[in-house]
């Protein structure tokens, strides 16, 4: 019996998923067959436009859709499909209301036949029907229908429905790019819809301010403290654009915080309400959050920001590429107890990767420097351990030990970071791995310090025994080196000419000179001539024929020994903001908004006050009363009444047995008060206990009557 059923069951559910692949597939066919309409179907889209059937002109308004999403000119259907504005089918009436957006310029005159209907759809009782005949009335780019396009926003700017509220501040920027001159009046707009109560229209609003007049935040006084505390139930990018306006408003209005100095009032609000915000799943509102925080908060505030940045990470690897440039423009060193976070994959994209390696650089330190060496190693990143060498000094030996294992691995860039760091200790040894270096700046780097470190004894009188062996393998290889190299070993030359007396240095100096003097680049000839006349000094035979200054042999070594001293890198602060486009590119951008500065004692606090700040009035004390006082009390309580009759608790169904009586005698009722005074006071508790139903007065009689009707839901 299992069996069959399991059987069964798995044969109706196979059924049900065919039927919905099919109906899936069929949906789809349709779908493109709107989309691979041919010339001669949309022959007929005119004819159905103007039918009685509202299947087909949803259907010609379907393919007339889809070729403008194509982008075919479809401008010709414009007339037909205006006539179908004030159809009562809702899907048709979407589909000629976005057509109409996108031919409405074009055909401004027939655009205009449609606005009574988009007026009278404004008093329509669906509220999406409002506020989509609103959207598309603004979003005709018609000059001369902005005032009408006003008086719409106004009408639905104090509309009923939240939407339509939130709808018409959209619409307000739109309206003033129709007629700037109507700044003023939306400026009132606004300045009523700041009032609005409802979170979903406040992010609207704020959009609307920021096209309309953003440097008026003089506007915001009464509204501050109100938008602080209302900031948590906006919508997500609602809260981004209220975020960024709060920002510019404390800057603007609040003073300066100070560690040493109690926050201000309503400067603690915004940071406050703006904290809750570091738990949204919108990556966008938690950088928000991490700008109020970051510019508005005192440096003891700053360390709140790590750890939501750092869940943000996690999300994508677009996500994690923008929020590590934001940390980069923040303060990095707030992540120094987080390095690990910051290590590379091997699916990072190479902007990402060289965001970290930054970052990693940033948060170095002599707590956590051998967890990011270990990490720098194992991504053979040989220029920023050199980097960690010249930050923490005590871990050089480490740093040499690496990069020389590197260099022995066949990383010739190690070459060029060993010069900066132990120069002398590596030169004779970099000097014998010239003939397997290839890379041209590294073979420069061995060239360089060859010549600088030259200075020793050995065979050849003041030289050091790697240094002549250097310049005699480079005079064999030297038309077929780089330009870099060429000028490295001509600058070697003159110097070992100027450290040794030996004429067979001296030949070497000649021979590798006059290759130079006539090389292809004239970057190696001018480098050259300049050290040939440099040198002339050294000859004494040449001093006598040559005029102006010659210098002597130890002022030649001063000048190329000591003319120039190695660069140091230094780490340039990044001079962007965070959440702007300039943080993420490296490069100024116009898009980006300008942070203003702090205003040092900030405006008076009095002017944000408003009614709703006041506090509520406090409860009456409560005083001590004596026993007998309580006695009296309860006994006055439990006490029968003696002027107005009660009505006893009833249950539900006795309530409703009630109600229809009442509902059966109501004409009796209203036709004889001794017959209503009888009838009410059959349901009186009071009457029971007196006995004596004939002898009621007509004043009991009313008062019942009230005292049921004030019980009874439905009066």
């Amino acid at each position: 019996m299992d069996l069959n059923a399991i059987t069964e069951n798995a044969t109706r559910l196979g059924s049900r998923i065919q039927e919905s692949l099919s109906e899936r597939t069929r949906a789809l066919q349709q779908r493109e067959a709107y989309y691979d309409a041919a010339d001669e179907k949309t022959l007929n889209v005119r004819k159905q436009l103007d039918s009685n059937s509202e299947r087909e002109k949803l259907a010609a308004m379907k393919i007339l859709i889809a070729l403008t999403s194509k982008g075919r000119n479809m401008s010709e259907y414009f007339a037909p499909v205006i006539k179908n504005v004030a159809s009562p089918n809702l899907e048709l009436r979407k589909l000629v209301y976005i057509f109409l957006l996108r031919y409405a310029e074009q055909e401004p005159d027939l655009a205009l036949l449609s606005i009574n209907t988009f007026q009278k759809d404004l008093a329509d009782p669906n509220p999406f029907m409002r506020a989509m005949a609103l959207r598309v009335l603004s979003g005709i780019r018609v000059p001369m229908i902005a005032n009408i396009v006003l008086m719409s926003i106004k009408r639905c700017a104090a509309d009923i429905s939240p939407y339509v509220r939130k709808v018409a501040a959209l619409a307000i920027p739109k309206c003033l790019s129709l007629d700037p001159s109507l700044q003023e009046s939306l400026v009132e707009v606004i300045l009523g819809m700041w009032k609005d109560r409802s979170p979903l229209s406040i992010g609207s609003v704020v959009v609307a301010f920021d096209a309309v007049c953003p440097t008026r935040l003089d506007l915001l006084h009464k509204h501050f403290r109100r938008l602080c505390k209302s900031l948590v139930d906006v919508d997500e990018w609602g809260q981004v654009d209220l975020c960024n306006l709060l920002l510019r408003y404390a800057r603007t209005m609040l003073a300066r915080p100070k560690d040493d100095e109690e926050l201000d009032k309503d400067l603690q609000l915004l940071l406050t309400s703006a904290e809750p915000l570091f738990f949204n799943r919108n990556p966008a509102v938690v950088i928000a959050a991490t700008r109020v925080i970051f510019y508005a908060g005192p440096p003891s505030y700053h360390p709140k920001i790590v750890q939501p940045l750092l869940r943000l990470l996690h999300i994508s690897p677009e996500v994690e590429r923008i929020v590590l440039a934001y940390i980069i423009a923040s303060n990095p060193v707030l992540f120094a107890p987080h390095p690990t976070p910051f290590f590379i994959s091997a699916a990072d994209l190479p902007e990402t990767r060289t965001c970290k390696l930054r970052i990693l650089l940033a948060i170095l330190n002599f707590d956590n420097h051998p967890t990011i060496l270990r990490e720098l190693v194992e991504q053979e990143a040989v220029h920023e351990i050199g980097r960690c060498a010249q930050k923490v000094p005590e871990c050089t030996d480490q740093c040499v030990t690496a990069l020389l294992g590197m260099l022995d691995r066949g990383n010739d860039q190690a070459v060029v970071v060993l010069k900066n760091l132990v120069p002398e200790a590596v030169a004779e040894r970099l000097a014998g791995r010239l003939s397997v270096v290839s890379d041209p700046s590294a073979r420069a780097t061995i060239v360089w310090l060859s010549g600088q470190y030259a200075e020793g004894t050995s065979a050849v009188d003041g030289l050091a025994p790697h240094a002549a062996d250097v310049l005699r393998q480079m005079a064999k290889t030297f038309p077929a080196e780089a330009r870099a190299v060429k000028l490295q070993v001509v600058t070697m030359a003159a110097k070992l000419a100027v450290l040794s007396q030996d004429p067979r240095v001296g030949l070497l100096t000649q021979y590798v000179m006059q290759m130079a003097r006539y090389d292809l680049d004239w970057d190696v000839r001018d480098r050259t001539r300049m050290l040939v006349g440099l040198l002339a000094g050294l000859d004494p035979a040449a001093t006598t024929e040559r005029e102006g200054v010659i210098l002597r042999r130890a002022q030649v070594k001063v000048v190329l020994f000591n003319g120039k001293q190695n660069v140091v890198e230094v780490d340039e602060p990044v001079d962007a903001t965070i959440g702007t486009w300039s943080a993420i590119s490296g490069k100024k951008s116009l898009e980006d908004g300008i942070l203003p500065d702090w205003l040092e004692n900030g405006v008076e606090s009095v002017l944000r006050h408003s009614p709703e700040d006041e506090a509520p009035p406090a409860p009456a004390p409560v005083t001590s009363i004596s026993s007998a006082q309580v006695r009296a009390a309860r006994a006055a309580t439990s006490a029968p009444p003696t002027s107005a009759p009660t009505t006893p608790w009833k249950t539900l169904d006795s309530f409703y047995d009630d109600d229809e009586q009442e509902e059966g005698h109501g004409e009796e009722d209203s036709g004889s008060e001794d017959e209503s005074g009888e009838e009410t006071e059959s349901g009186s508790e009071e009457d029971e206990d007196d006995g004596d139903e004939d002898e009621s007065t007509e004043e009991e009689s009313s008062s019942s009557v009230v005292d049921s009707a004030h019980h009874n839901p439905r009066t």
